[in-house]
């Protein structure tokens, strides 16, 4: 049996619970898989230069990774994982950010 697919594109693909963050590892373009239980909140931000706009990949300060968008800087938001109980957040982008908001919470991972 397989998990429902609540949204996918060709940046992220969001289950009932698990988050998959696609070309997330530099070298080997793989995916990072997290369970939904093992984050805290997700935070929505507006694209500047000190939250990741301009990130294509990577980190610039060593706390917070993000995987592969090319396009990231046209985006209109980037949301963060706040995981539980770690120090190292997840940033990342989607194609269409109305509808993974409302995903999110539903979920009860932003307020």
């Amino acid at each position: 049996m397989t998990e429902e697919t609540l949204y996918q594109d060709g940046l992220i693909e969001i289950r009932k619970d698990e988050l998959i963050l696609k070309n997330y590892y530099y070298s080997s373009k793989s995916s990072k898989n997290i369970k939904i239980n093992d984050i805290e909140k997700i935070e929505m931000k507006e694209p500047t230069i000190l939250n990741g706009k301009w990130r294509i990949q990577g980190t610039g300060d060593f706390r917070t990774w993000f995987p592969l968008d090319v396009s990231r800087p046209k985006r209109d938001k980037i949301f963060i994982i706040i995981y539980k109980n770690k120090w190292i957040r997840s940033g990342f982008t989607v194609e269409n950010s109305k509808r993974v908001e409302e995903i999110f919470r539903e979920q009860h991972l932003i307020s």
